[in-house]
C-alpha cells in the first residue's frame, strides 16, 4: 500500500499573485485619487462663490449709500484713514478692505479656499486703525474692478448701480503678466485652450474663475472674456493691465498676482 505524500500548503502569496493585488490597488487609486481632488476642487469652488455673494452683498450695501459707487480710498480724514493723494490703480486692495472695515466682515471671506492665500490677523489691531491688508499678496485671492476712473481723485469712484448685467464687479485674482504661465496680454477669444490658461486666474488651478456681476450672480467661467460684449475682465480694451478702464463698460479687475 502506497501512502499518498500531501503537499505542504503554500504560506502567503506568490509572486505573480502579490504583483496583481499591486496592480489592483494601483488601478483603484489612480481611479479614487482624481475622484478625490475633483470633488475637492468643486468644494473649493462652491465656497469661492460663496465668498463672492456674501462680498457682492456687501458692495451693495455699500454702492446703496455711496450713490451707487465702488468703495475706493479717500483722503486721510478722521472717520476714512486711508492713504493721502491721488488714486492709483494699484491701490485697489486697500479699496476693498474698506469692505472689512465698514461692515465688519471677517478676512476670510477673502480668501479662496483653493489657494495657499491665509485669513489676515489684522496684526492683532482694530479694524479702524488698519487701511489695507497686511500683505494683499498672501490675504486676498480676489480682484475687483478698479473704480477710479482717472488719477485725479475728483474723477474717481465710479458708478456701477446703473452698469449692465454683465459688467464684472469682482472675480478670482487677476493672474497677471510675470510668473510661469500667465499673461492676461497674450489671450484673444480664438485663444486655444492651453493658451487661453494663460489668462486665467491661477485660484482653482486654471481652469477659469469665479466671477461676480453687476446683477448680483456668480458664475464659474472657463476663460475671462465675460465682461461687456465679450471683453477681457484682467485687461483694459487698450489691452494694458495696471491701468484705468478705457470707457464705462470696460472692465480691468485689480489687484494683479504680479
Amino acid at each position: 500500500m502506497h501512502l499518498v505524500r500531501q503537499q505542504p500548503r503554500r504560506k502567503g502569496l506568490a509572486l505573480v499573485e502579490l504583483l496583481t493585488v499591486v496592480a489592483i490597488l494601483l488601478l483603484l487609486l489612480g481611479i479614487v485619487i482624481p475622484m478625490f481632488l475633483e470633488a475637492r476642487e468643486r468644494s473649493n469652488r462652491f465656497c469661492c462663490q460663496n465668498n463672492l455673494r456674501a462680498i457682492g452683498q456687501a458692495l451693495l450695501a455699500d454702492a446703496s449709500e455711496n450713490k451707487g459707487r465702488l468703495p475706493a480710498t479717500t483722503a486721510n480724514t478722521a472717520d476714512e484713514p486711508f492713504l493721502i493723494g491721488s488714486a492709483r490703480p494699484d491701490n485697489v486692495s486697500a479699496a476693498i478692505f474698506h469692505l472689512i472695515r465698514r461692515y465688519d466682515l471677517s478676512p476670510r471671506l477673502f480668501v479662496c479656499p483653493n489657494t495657499d492665500a491665509v485669513s489676515d490677523t489684522l496684526a492683532g489691531l482694530p479694524l479702524q486703525t488698519r487701511t489695507t491688508f497686511t500683505d494683499p499678496k498672501r490675504n486676498l485671492s480676489y480682484s475687483m474692478q478698479n473704480p477710479y476712473a482717472s488719477s485725479t481723485m475728483t474723477d474717481a469712484l465710479r458708478r456701477f448701480r446703473s452698469a449692465k448685467p454683465d459688467f464684472v464687479i469682482m472675480a478670482d485674482l487677476n493672474p497677471g503678466i510675470r510668473s510661469e504661465d500667465n499673461n492676461v496680454l497674450a489671450v484673444t477669444p480664438t485663444s486655444p485652450t492651453e493658451q487661453m490658461r494663460w489668462g486665467n486666474s491661477n485660484n482653482h488651478s486654471k481652469r477659469g474663475q469665479n466671477v461676480l456681476y453687476a446683477d448680483g450672480r456668480v458664475e464659474f467661467a472657463d476663460d475671462p472674456f465675460v465682461g461687456v460684449d465679450s471683453d477681457n475682465i484682467y485687461t483694459t480694451r487698450n489691452n494694458t493691465i495696471l491701468d484705468y478702464p478705457a470707457d464705462p463698460d470696460d472692465n480691468i479687475l485689480l489687484p494683479t498676482g504680479d
